[in-house]
């Protein structure tokens, strides 16, 4: 923890600019004010945003929406047809114009058309570009479309070039700005505007840049606002941002009485900054309104707020959100409840921020939080380090399995000068649902947001946070997680919590859930076994081919023993694990083989000492089941428990992709069943090819390029109805009250027209996809 600081470096610290909790512009340069002197269409007096008397989702007449200067601001923007852009490799003509929306958020006088480089030559075009303020060109490097651009845009006062030919020249005010050959995007500003023109050009300069640079999408309207407001005319937004900001971590490095005191006196009560900030009222999304069939009440949505706490000591982690400002502050715990006094309803943050020393340290904030007049709305307030924030919030949805939630707000705080929008993508574990999910894709489009914007929130180091409630603290009301919808939990290897990678590791979940997520395959097991299809014994020659030992090798969430005991034909010994009592106690017996439960509460050491000990193994097998691992976790065991040289990791896995019927088993049946499969088991779907696999090739696929493998088996049509319905959606669905055979029996009525015989045998093949490697060698 940083050292108490004095009252002067408190007030140093507030003076630089106060941030209310977690939500700031972080390292943005200050933005000035409109220069007269080379300002275009600047006229009259600035007027405020003017704060909503209710937000614009509660009205619903469409009030406190926001308010347009005078003089629209017309913007044109070309980009390259098909060019992807850095942002999660989204192409530049979707993320444009995603940002032509978003600037209508900040006042409807924003009009901003984009063209790709078809449309030059183009009478429409060219009417564009004859009336427009300012010009945004992306990815243009063709020398036609280059000449073309210069040739039509004379006239135009603002042109700013991103990613594009060093021959299109910058703009700003009038004057071109020439480029040096410096790595920013526009190179150093010579001269631009009268006295004072070079330190404001300047302070542009670097406020843009920072922006574009760090490839998020509030950035990259940021860098059109600065722009507009500097050259153009006022943004209202953009006002009070006369100063450099301070970031978060700034006043977590400094947070004490003295600056909370400090705060609350300067800027609070005196507003010794004149500064002002209200509530943005777009984008208005609207609230959720009907849950497990039932209209949405004050009560019921306050349930879901409540979410997980009492099944765990948290209501919901965060796992990603809109805002990265917001979402960069590391395993983001949210605690919801009610208060002892009647109509009292809590929120308390629990997050981490590092400090200016490069400590992290907890911090935990406590919101007032008030029902608004819609349900599935309600006002925040918190005093934070002396200011205060309100804030507007709306859930959006809720999953009815309690598996994720999403949350937006809007808010301000007002003595700081401060207005922030966002949202929150809650789960119970801060493990990521699926984003393909058509509800939950719903949900984020309510809001605005497209997939690629989300900022993940890094879960990875979470031990110690000061949780726990007040113990008059009240929970649910009308409804809670039940045990239909438990938390995600591990299914096949009990030391590691399952994960979607993308996500980062996720907190271990509490002992009693894990555990019960380990009997998910209980009572299935007795027939598990005689429904899977059998892997080839040529799998197993060809892997024992590629080590140079064969005297141990482990199974990794072994279920049964499909892979175990072929494993053995070519091993002294076996040692196979799996987080479910169940699968061991039916797994197929053989002399080699020695099964193990892995308990929930077993450590790493303990698991490497278990399957070995320290480059003990000459193979490492898992086998259908690695996407419902901790995979950063495991391949962190495997790294270790594998001989160097000589060791090698097989991973494998198949689909619903079954000669002949790929079009039924795969093209209906998955899409039918789909919302009811773990999130995680779309790694499988794909085949493996986003599977990180950070191993060193041996002939057996590659990392994002896994190897295709068939398996040959005969079936009978019971047998393969059989292994369809023992199948992990099954099984997930059935503990959620939700009865599959239905679905599985309508599409096998086409199997079976085409099947002839039910009672004949076919033969099969499932079309599998493998992964093989040796360690990386250890510089």
């Amino acid at each position: 923890m940083a050292a108490t600081p004095t009252t002067s470096a408190s007030a140093a610290a507030t003076t630089r600019l106060f941030l209310p909790t977690r939500r700031h512009l972080h390292k943005t340069a200050s933005v000035p004010a409109p220069s007269r002197t080379i300002a275009r269409r600047y006229s009259g007096g600035v007027r405020s945003l003017g704060p909503p008397r209710a937000a614009a989702g509660e009205r619903g007449d469409g009030a406190g929406g926001t308010i347009t200067g005078k003089g629209a601001v017309r913007i044109v923007s070309i980009v390259v047809d098909g060019s992807i852009s850095p942002l999660k490799d989204t192409p530049w003509e979707e993320v444009m114009r995603h940002t032509a929306n978003r600037m209508k958020w900040v006042d409807e006088g924003f009009e901003m058309l984009v063209f790709t480089d078809k449309s030059i030559g183009h009478d429409e075009l060219r009417k564009e570009l004859a009336q427009c303020d300012m010009l945004v060109n992306v990815a243009i490097t063709s020398q036609e479309t280059v000449q073309w651009l210069i040739n039509n845009s004379e006239d135009i006062p603002n042109i700013i070039c991103f990613q594009s030919s060093p021959t299109l020249e910058n703009k700003l005010g009038g004057r071109y700005v020439q480029y040096t050959g410096r790595q920013d995007m526009f190179g150093k500003l010579t001269n631009i505007g009268e006295t004072g023109g070079m330190k404001e050009s300047a302070e542009i300069l670097k406020a843009v840049s920072n922006a574009w640079e760090r490839h998020n999408s509030d950035d990259i309207r940021f860098c059109l606002l600065v722009v507009v407001n500097a050259y153009i005319r006022p943004v209202d937004m953009l006002q009070n941002l006369r100063a450099k900001v301070c970031n978060y971590r700034c006043i977590a490095s400094y947070e004490s009485p003295h600056l909370e005191a400090f705060s609350l006196c300067v800027l609070q009560k005196n507003n010794c900054l004149d500064l002002n900030a209200e509530i943005p009222s777009k984008p208005s999304v609207p609230p959720l309104t009907m849950f497990r069939e039932q209209m949405l009440s004050h009560e019921l949505a306050e349930d879901l707020f409540v979410g997980w706490l009492d099944n765990l000591e948290w209501s919901w982690r965060v796992v990603a959100g809109q805002n990265p400002a917001y979402d960069q502050f590391p395993c983001q715990y949210q605690l919801f409840y009610r208060g002892k006094a009647k109509g009292s309803f809590w929120y308390e943050p629990i997050f981490q921020v590092r400090t200016l020393e490069g400590e992290l340290v907890w911090r935990r904030r406590k919101y007032r939080v008030r029902r608004a007049l819609i349900p599935g709305t309600f006002y925040f307030s918190v005093l934070d380090n002396g200011v205060v924030s309100k804030e507007f919030w709306t859930i959006v949805d809720v999953s009815d399995d309690f598996s994720w939630g999403l949350f937006h707000y809007h808010g301000a705080a007002q003595a700081a000068g401060l207005a922030y929008t966002g949202a929150v993508l809650v789960s119970p574990d801060g493990s990521c649902p699926d984003l393909d999910d058509p509800r939950l894709a719903s949900a984020l489009d309510k809001c605005g947001i497209k997939k690629w914007e989300l900022y993940m929130v890094d879960n990875c180091s979470c031990t110690g946070a000061p949780l726990g409630t007040a113990g008059d603290a009240k929970l649910h009301y009308q409804i809670a997680p039940g045990k239909e919808s438990d938390p995600p939990q591990q299914q096949q290897f009990a030391l590691f919590t399952v994960q979607d990678w993308s996500c980062g590791p996720v907190e271990v979940i509490e002992k009693k859930q894990r555990a019960r997520m380990a009997g998910l395959y209980e009572r299935p097991s007795e027939t598990y076994t005689k429904k899977r299809p059998r892997y080839p014994d040529a799998w197993f020659s060809k892997l024992a081919a590629l080590t140079t030992g064969h005297h141990r090798a482990w199974d990794a969430g072994c279920g049964t023993g499909q892979a175990s005991i072929s494993i053995a034909e070519h091993y002294d010994s076996v040692v196979a694990t799996d987080a479910s009592e169940g699968q061991i106690r039916h797994a197929v017996a053989h002399p080699k083989v020695r099964y193990l439960h892995t308990p929930v509460d077993l450590s790493e050491d303990d698991l490497v000492a278990m399957v070995g000990g320290e480059g003990s193994l000459d193979l490492v097998v898992v086998a259908t089941s690695i996407h419902w691992f901790d995979i950063p976790l495991f391949y962190a065991v495997a790294n270790r428990v594998l001989k160097r040289p000589g060791g090698v990791l097989a991973v494998w896995g198949y689909n619903y992709e079954i000669h002949p019927f790929e079009d039924k088993l795969h093209g209906q049946l998955y899409p039918a069943i789909r919302p009811y499969m773990d999130p995680r088991t779309r790694l499988a779907m794909d085949r493996y090819r986003d599977l990180p696999f950070p191993f060193e090739p041996v002939g057996v696929g590659r990392e994002g390029e896994p190897a295709d493998v068939d398996i040959e088996v005969d079936m009978t049509l019971d047998d393969l109805v059989g292994f369809l319905k023992t199948g992990s959606v099954v099984t997930t669905a059935r503990e959620k009250g939700v009865d599959l055979e239905a679905v599985t029996e309508d599409v096998m009525k086409g199997v079976e027209a085409e099947w002839g015989d039910p009672a004949v045998a076919r033969k099969l093949v499932f079309k599998a996809f493998m992964l093989a490697g040796k360690p990386k060698v250890l510089n």
